[in-house]
């Protein structure tokens, strides 16, 4: 590996093994928290435990911007869709940020009680929050106005997502649950358990038929969104699943663990492609870029390190 304006490089990518990241780079004085690649895939914002939000050239490592928030500690972030601003939370405040200039636009207060988790629909048109108040809470993303409170779990919420559509939301909870609402009507449409212990994250597949939930009962899940059924309980992480992603196309996700690593399953089988140990602590997070070429991951060790994801769908031939 080289190391390049403190960003170390794989000295020749073409050469670099599956299970090599091709990019580490570390500005995060403490863990990193949560990551989001822009909708062009050039850049990648990554949260951390120092309180500061630091966006990334995806191709270089380079940083371009550092927003330095209130608090030291950002559990979740998301970038819109047209990539011109970034939302983050912290305690009871949701923040709504430039990234021309690293200004928040507004403030949105969120509850007595922290928030942990928000996510722009994927046309930027709303945002979605949840945390240990249990109701998830949806804004209009122009105006800011609330259009939905979803409540019905009994236990601090984890995780939401939506789907590529923007018509249905996903959460995951500490009451070992995963529910999906409709974002129409705002009624529930499944209870999802199976689960034995908290969720902690949760993801769409692009096309909305599928789900995959992550859990500290070490196991991760996907889920037929037609019936509500379970499609594959898949075994391998050793400690908590921390994140969920899947690909664009849907042929495998990532997860991300306390076990300090990150595992590719095949979501047509359920069996585990490769297993990426680059990091020296819990992985919290993990993203893919747009066009599926990249992979994000950020852990307790302060680092970040990107992968190449096309390595591994040679190996999911094998």
């Amino acid at each position: 590996m080289l190391l390049l304006h403190g960003v170390a490089v794989c000295e020749n990518l073409t050469r670099a093994q599956p299970t090599e990241p091709i990019l580490t780079f570390k500005l995060h004085a403490a863990r990193v928290s949560s990551l989001a690649f822009s909708a062009n895939g050039k850049h990648l914002l990554s949260a951390g435990r120092d309180g500061n939000i630091r966006l990334w050239a995806t191709a270089t490592g380079e940083e371009v911007l550092t927003i330095k928030a209130k608090d030291t500690w950002i559990p979740s972030l998301a970038i819109n869709a047209d990539g011109t601003r970034v939302a983050y939370v912290q305690r009871d405040t949701l923040a709504i940020c430039d990234l021309a200039s690293g200004n928040v636009v507004t403030s949105l207060p969120v509850g007595v009680e922290r928030a942990v988790t928000v996510t722009f629909s994927p046309d930027g048109k709303y945002i979605a929050c949840g945390g240990w108040h249990r109701t998830i809470r949806v804004w209009n993303a122009e105006n800011f106005e609330r259009t939905h409170n979803l409540k019905g779990h009994r236990d601090r919420v984890n995780r939401v997502a939506f789907s590529a559509d923007g018509k249905r939301l996903a959460s995951a909870s500490c009451d070992n649950s995963v529910k999906v609402w409709d974002l129409m009507s705002g009624d529930e449409v499944f209870t999802l358990k199976g689960h034995s212990w908290y969720v902690e994250c949760v993801a769409f597949s692009r096309d909305g038929t599928r789900l995959a939930s992550g859990s500290d009962d070490f196991l991760v899940k996907t889920w037929d969104l037609k019936t509500g059924n379970n499609l594959f309980s898949m075994a391998g992480h050793q400690d908590w699943v921390t994140d969920v992603v899947f690909e664009p196309n849907g042929r495998w996700l990532a997860t991300a663990s306390n076990d300090n690593t990150v595992r590719i399953w095949n979501t047509m089988t359920g069996r585990e492609i490769i297993t990426l140990r680059g990091h020296t602590e819990p992985v919290t997070s993990v993203d893919v870029s747009p066009d599926g070429h990249q992979l994000a991951s950020g852990s307790d060790d302060g680092t970040v390190q990107i992968w190449d994801a096309r390595r591994f769908a040679d190996q999911r031939q094998r």
